[in-house]
């Protein structure tokens, strides 16, 4: 038999939960490049649909980043966000965080599309960002996994 130790069985739900996200990041991100090649930016039944479904993963996604997937990170990981990286990260992640719940504000009731197509290239270079960003806390998640538990 084996068993799994605490800390290999939080490194194992961490993992679940963010393959889970990065699911969530890949299907908002399909949603994005379909919205963004758009070919009319005036309110449709179609448009709205799409939009509402953006928004309410755009926001999913956004808050299980913020509030549990890298708190579940720094907690498996055991990193120190003080000492891992500059406090910048976050900041930044915030910003898009924001950025992300002020477009959802926004369009989630909107009945008019004067602004959609800028609105939308700027969530992009927002988003383009926060990946980065968000990979770099995965890629320090999995680094500190390696130096917790050597092969």
């Amino acid at each position: 038999m084996h068993f799994k130790t605490e800390r290999q069985k939080s490194w194992t739900d961490t993992d679940t939960i963010i393959d889970n996200w990065l699911q969530e990041r890949q299907a908002l991100l399909v949603i994005f490049t379909q919205l963004c090649q758009s070919k009319s930016f005036l309110y449709s039944a179609h448009l709205k649909s799409k939009l509402d479904q953006f928004c309410q993963l755009l926001v999913d996604y956004v808050s299980a980043g913020q509030f549990e997937v890298f708190e579940k990170i720094f907690e498996a990981s055991k990193l120190d966000r003080s000492q891992s990286f500059d406090k910048q990260v976050f900041v930044n992640i915030l910003r898009s965080t924001l950025f992300a719940l002020d477009f959802n504000d926004r369009y989630a009731k909107a009945e008019r599309y004067d602004t959609l197509e800028q609105d939308l290239s700027k969530l992009g270079e927002h988003f383009a960002r926060r990946l980065e960003l968000e990979d770099y806390i995965i890629d320090l998640y999995v680094e500190a996994l390696r130096q917790l538990n050597p092969s």
